[in-house]
């Protein structure tokens, strides 16, 4: 099934952004798991966090993060090769690409490369359906 446009922004407005609410995202080390019902895996860098609301209303089968708190005195040190979220009782919501700020990635950051004990911040992120 092909949805519209206005379907597939109800679904994400309605359904999926709310997940993300108080939410978290672990940013990992190394290649994401074959899928998100595997154990994360590679280092944990660091945890930023979603507020509530996570997400602002869809538009055109895309929806953007609200502002996400930064980890202000990361685990490790590595850079970050993938990002995991979680819905605010800890339960898996899926991998997401990550890369620097404008290359496309869904969650995009200023430098993926994290000094231990340092911050960790989000520039962007977007989830596209």
């Amino acid at each position: 099934m092909i949805l519209s446009t206005t379907a597939v922004n109800d679904i994400l407005d309605n359904g999926m952004k709310a997940l993300f609410n108080s939410g978290t995202l672990e940013f990992r080390t190394g290649a994401a798991p074959a899928n998100a019902d595997t154990v994360a895996s590679g280092t944990l860098l660091g945890t930023a966090t979603f507020g509530s609301p996570a997400f602002g209303v869809a538009a055109s089968k895309i929806i953007t993060a609200n502002a996400i708190t930064q980890d202000s005195s990361t685990d490790a040190a590595g850079d970050v090769g993938y990002v995991r979220a979680y819905e605010s009782d800890a339960s898996v919501i899926g991998d997401l690409s990550v890369g620097l700020t404008g290359s496309g990635a869904e969650v995009e950051m200023a430098s993926i490369t994290i000094a231990a004990l340092g911050t960790l911040s989000v520039t962007s992120m977007t989830i596209t359906q």
